[in-house]
């Protein structure tokens, strides 16, 4: 029986991964994967840049909190990959753009949580700098999986 579970199991993963391995994969090179152990715990997943535009991100508490809504995907001049957040404010005003690194943040359904900065470690974060590299819209990356 855990047999069957298994195969059934990577029946349904392998077909995506065949997929992802034909893509363009923002972040292939071994020096720009994932570096964190918790972010790789989460089973990243590749996502296409243009379906996390407009998404709300939420804070990982019982509350979900709407932190603020995914703007772009960027590539900071260390390679590594972020999210341009729309974060605070209120009825957008107020509203200031930040950079999250994409390893701190996974999906949930159709929201993002962000999973290892509280909100006082995003309201310490700078605000984004005026020029950024933003991926195309059908750039894919990889992104973890939040559990309810």
């Amino acid at each position: 029986m855990r047999r069957n579970l298994v195969l059934v199991a990577m029946a349904t993963i392998l077909p995506g991964l065949a997929v992802a391995q034909g893509a363009h994969v923002a972040g292939g090179a071994p020096a720009e994967r994932l570096r964190s152990e918790a972010a790789q715990a989460r089973f990243p997943q590749p996502v296409r840049v243009g379906d996390l535009v407009g998404r709300t991100v939420i804070e990982d508490t019982q509350q979900q909190a709407v932190l603020g809504h995914v703007v772009a995907t960027t590539r900071g001049a260390d390679g590594k990959l972020g999210i341009l957040l729309e974060h605070g404010g209120f009825l957008g005003l107020g509203t200031r753009r930040i950079v999250v690194p994409m390893e701190a943040m996974a999906l949930l359904g159709r929201l993002v949580v962000v999973k290892d900065l509280g909100p006082a470690q995003l309201r310490a974060l700078p605000d984004a700098p005026a020029q950024l590299e933003l991926l195309p819209a059908d750039t894919l990356v990889r992104m973890g999986l939040a559990r309810n």
